[in-house]
């Protein structure tokens, strides 16, 4: 059986997780989904990217490092290509209560449109499949309903979404299905020369895709206070 500790410290490897579908799924592309920690070069790239895309001010606790440092049980998948981190998503899991809260999920703005978002959230599922966790909860604002809603979420209270564990079979088929056609059609993805370098990121971007946590910002009822996390999307073109 696998442990949580065995996935972050990378005893176990990630791929030996993910089901074989997204495997093959990711293997035609130049795209790679790995667990990084605090001590990992790529966390700086992560914090560089939530900075970028997340409103001026509000990105400090958002940031991976952030996530990772303030949970016990925390955890970081970024999605890369050819080393440059493309996207990452953090969250926080209560093994007990076998359910898994996402504190943010970020996107580079340039490479929107290429289903990144879909592929970082399906390999968290597989990592939820493994530990046997059973629920899944975040907060969506009204732009982000529909990309929730396709994988199976559904309005609790207060914009709070959750889901039970795992996704059903339908949707991990057209999520994949949507991800190959996309990638399977030899459409050009962004020049090399559009990735930023290590370290350094662009101008933010009002088009960019942003899931983050606003539990602050939305002081619940005590109806509402079973929602453990709070998520929010700027842009659905993920």
């Amino acid at each position: 059986m696998i442990h949580f500790d065995d996935i972050t410290s990378k005893t176990v490897d990630l791929y030996s997780i993910l089901s074989k579908s997204l495997r093959k799924s990711l293997a035609r592309t130049e795209f790679t989904i790995q667990v990084i920690e605090e001590a990992d070069s790529e966390i700086q790239e992560a914090n560089l990217l939530i900075e970028e895309v997340f409103p001026s001010g509000e990105a400090e606790e958002y940031k991976p490092s952030y996530v990772l440092g303030s949970n016990e049980n925390g955890l970081c998948l970024a999605c890369l290509k050819r080393g440059f981190l493309l996207g990452c998503i953090s969250v926080s899991f209560d093994l007990e209560e076998k359910a898994v809260a996402i504190h943010s999920l970020a996107i580079d703005p340039k490479y929107r449109a290429q289903k990144l978002g879909s592929a970082l959230l399906l390999s968290l599922h597989d990592v939820c499949h493994e530990l046997g966790i059973q629920s899944m909860s975040l907060i969506s604002s009204e732009q982000g309903k529909g990309f929730y809603q396709s994988f199976g979420f559904k309005e609790m209270a207060l914009q709070s979404y959750e889901t039970q564990l795992p996704f059903s079979k339908r949707v991990v088929r057209k999520k994949i299905s949507d991800f190959n056609h996309i990638h399977g059609k030899d459409k050009a993805l962004p020049e090399d020369e559009r990735i930023r370098k290590k370290h350094t990121r662009e101008d933010k971007s009002e088009y960019s895709t942003t899931f983050f946590n606003r539990h602050k910002r939305h002081k619940q009822s005590k109806k509402e206070a079973n929602t453990s996390s709070a998520v929010e999307i700027v842009n659905p073109f993920y």
